[in-house]
């Protein structure tokens, strides 16, 4: 008898958060529920609190948007106490005014939201697969309260950007049609009723740079040899700047990286009433998008968009085919393909070391090379954004000896400094700094940050086949674990790897994760961990200078 309850005991020891959420939590007794008095503003948070026979509280909290898109975000924290909870309702939240409602109106709001959101395709946030169990099943055991939903009998979307409409709009056209439903760009806007006319998705430069401050405008054109003129306001400095891009199309392009002129050319044999297209799922940010032609959003599917802005595209578009044929634009690609190679397998590489090897690559020798190698330099938006100077004091880089330059890995999340530091704290577990092929090189400054091999790709299969994420979700966990093993805890607020494995990657499956999945799960996170890059982005390990990758 005491051995099966032992048993039992360990099972329940066993239990993650979230199959908690799912087994146990209907079965905890109703506790109070309160909601914001912001009903008119057409969202409120709603919180639902069970109670533990212990004194204890599970809690979770709903924001819900009556308009249009149901729940739109949700969360939850198990066992606290009430003093805790209150706490964060008057301090954290202290700009909301909460009220006690009942269970039955609280269950109501929020399913009467989901259903109102379903009309127009929206589903809940991803959030509401878990916090959903804190509610009752939504059968007819809940006594029914209607409410209403919406604005003037139609589904109002409210957005603060253009970027997060346009995750919405196509799905309400699709399944409301034109003209049943309104939306808000911007506080302090009114309703557009869009009525019989073209939905579009385009965008232009000006609407794109309303993001960017004046400071940011201004290092932008000096990039491109542009003055901005101190008597320009923001607005003028914008327009001066987009005008400049348009009207410079060779320029701007020749100053372009192979992957943006790639994209724009997609970009073009897409068609279509706006120019978008899928983004690899590398985690790096086209120039295009750094420099304000085009702009990045998720769709409602959260796959990886980019949408290039119609005037730039306009008047790049016929000089595409000519720039791709331009004898120094092809010069730029090698130097940016090896730069940022050589950056992304070592963390960082001084511009002395990234000049010698790719002088050495291109069969230059003496002043010509040094020539080329600096007309490169000056021209590449790419290698311009990837230059640091080692000493943190330094301030202008360009008055710099290339010796205290170097190129830092886009990939790197870090500033130079910490990234010196990692490399010494590392220094002395590796024997040996590996050397990397030519072809490896050249193709390291695309790939995922690390080269592949064969636990990576057990590890990627797991996250595929097992967990059923789809690739880009795959590709940002893995850099995510890469990024935490690189910093070992360093960082405030960074979770413990195995923590951030057990409550963010395993609870994303499509489906609940089996004891044994997760038991597999946990092998093959010791696996990756003991033979994953340290202190190299690709494809180095510091605990054995011979471990096969």
């Amino acid at each position: 008898m005491a051995k099966k309850k032992q048993s039992k005991q360990q099972g329940q020891q066993f239990l993650s958060d979230e199959n908690y959420l799912r087994q146990r939590a209907r079965s905890l007794k109703i506790g109070k529920c309160y909601i914001t008095d912001n009903s008119d503003g057409g969202i409120d948070d709603i919180i639902v609190t069970r109670q533990h026979t212990g004194g204890r509280i599970s809690i979770a909290c709903y924001v819900v948007d009556y308009y249009c898109l149901g729940v739109k975000n949700s969360f939850y924290r198990l066992r606290i106490e009430d003093y805790e909870l209150q706490d964060q309702m008057r301090n954290e939240w202290s700009d909301l005014t909460f009220r006690e409602c009942s269970y039955e109106e609280a269950h109501n709001r929020i399913y009467g939201a989901i259903a109102f959101a379903e009309e127009a395709g929206i589903a809940p946030h991803k959030s509401f697969a878990l916090t959903q169990y804190m509610l009752e099943e939504d059968t007819d055991d809940v006594p029914l309260i209607e409410y209403e939903y919406g604005k003037d009998g139609k589904h109002l979307l409210i957005c603060d950007t253009q970027l997060e409409a346009s995750k919405y709009l196509p799905l309400l056209e699709k399944n409301l049609g034109k003209g049943n439903y309104d939306y808000i760009i911007g506080i302090g806007n009114e309703p557009s009723d869009l009525g019989d006319d073209d939905i579009s998705y385009q965008v232009d430069m000006q609407e794109i740079l309303e993001g960017y401050d004046r400071e940011a405008v201004v290092d932008m054109a000096a990039d491109f040899g542009l003055k901005i003129a101190d008597s320009l306001s923001e607005e003028e400095a914008r327009k001066a700047y987009a005008d400049f891009i348009k009207e410079n199309p060779k320029t701007v392009l020749t100053c372009l990286s192979r992957h943006d002129i790639s994209l724009l050319e997609e970009v073009g044999e897409e068609g279509g009433d706006y120019l978008e297209i899928d983004l690899e799922d590398n985690g790096l940010l086209p120039m295009i998008i750094k420099y304000g032609c085009a702009e990045e959003y998720y769709d409602s599917s959260d796959n990886r968009r980019l949408r290039v802005a119609d005037d730039f595209f306009a008047a790049m578009k016929p000089h595409l085919e000519e720039i791709r044929k331009d004898q120094v634009r092809m010069l730029c690609n090698v130097a940016e393909n090896i730069v940022e190679g050589l950056a992304n397998l070592y963390g960082l590489v001084r511009m002395d070391e990234a000049k010698q090897y790719l002088l050495q690559q291109l069969g230059y020798e003496g002043d010509e090379g040094n020539q080329g190698f600096d007309g490169i330099r000056k021209l590449s938006l790419l290698l311009k954004s990837m230059e640091s100077p080692l000493s943190p004091e330094a301030d202008l880089k360009d008055q710099l000896p290339e010796n205290q330059l170097c190129y830092v890995s886009r990939f790197c999340r870090t500033s130079v400094a910490e990234l010196q530091e990692q490399i010494a704290r590392y220094d002395g577990q590796v024997t040996s700094r590996r050397a990397f092929s030519d072809d490896q090189v050249m193709s390291a400054g695309t790939e995922y940050p690390v080269i592949p091999n064969d636990r990576q790709r057990a590890f990627d299969d797991f996250f595929s086949k097992k967990l059923g994420l789809n690739h880009y979700l795959a590709w940002y966990f893995g850099t995510q674990l890469w990024h935490r093993v690189q910093h070992e805890g360093h960082l405030p607020g960074l979770k413990p790897i195995e923590e951030y494995f057990e409550y963010d990657v395993l609870t994303s499956a499509r489906e609940p994760v089996s004891r044994k999945t997760r038991e597999e799960a946990m092998l093959l996170l010791g696996e990756y961990l003991r033979h994953m890059p340290r202190w190299t982005l690709k494809g180095h390990s510091p605990y054995s200078a011979n471990v096969e990758v």
